[in-house]
């Protein structure tokens, strides 16, 4: 429905070897025409029902999904009991069914997956649209950083995010051992200890 819109040209999606092992799992006499029936069928009576399902879901796991200020929001009533009250303004989706595909772009750019390959997947007409749907996240901005060389001339090798998080554990387990054994007698040899820790 994304690229039929403009051209009749089919999109070929590859399958995930997770997704393919999870389709060879279905028994031959339940296979069917699409992947997911019971989901084709709701979208068949209903275009918007499989999105009003996913932005549920993300609801009801604490994901905001509307913007703030339009919308429903709760409110307590005269009785005490939480109720619906209407801004005034249309909800704003922020986050729907339509955000999987910008996290699949993002997932796949992670990957280093070229932008052409990409944008062929997802059915985008231009890499600029592509681009658009890549959203950068924390650990490669991180990544993109570390991998600078030290302006003394000299290349630090940055330690992977995991590394760096077990010895950050292992740091405050030490100083918390440190801090139970802390008494008014002991204080100068922990302080002593700490400032080893630091250095």
């Amino acid at each position: 429905m994304k690229t039929a819109r403009r051209k009749a040209t089919p999109v070929i999606v590859p399958i995930h070897a997770t997704l393919l092992h999870m389709l060879k799992q279905i028994p031959r006499d339940a296979k069917s025409d699409y992947v997911l029936p019971e989901i084709a069928a709701i979208y068949a009576r209903d275009d918007s029902a499989v999105s009003k399902q996913i932005q549920k879901l993300f609801s009801d796991n604490g994901i905001t999904t509307i913007r703030k200020g339009t919308g429903f929001i709760m409110v307590q009533g005269e009785d005490g009991k939480q109720k619906k009250q209407y801004t005034g303004k249309r909800g704003v989706v922020e986050v729907g069914f339509h955000s999987l595909r910008h996290t699949f772009v993002s997932l796949c750019r992670g990957a280093d997956a070229p932008l052409s390959v990409v944008e062929s997947i997802v059915g985008h007409s231009s890499p600029a649209m592509t681009q658009h749907y890549s959203h950068t996240g924390e650990t490669a901005l991180r990544d993109a950083v570390t991998s600078l060389p030290d302006i003394t001339g000299e290349t630090v090798k940055a330690l992977p995010v995991a590394v760096v998080e077990d010895e950050a554990a292992t740091l405050k387990a030490k100083i918390k051992d440190l801090a139970k054994q802390l008494t008014a007698k002991n204080a100068g040899k922990i302080k002593t200890a700490l400032l080893a820790l630091a250095g």
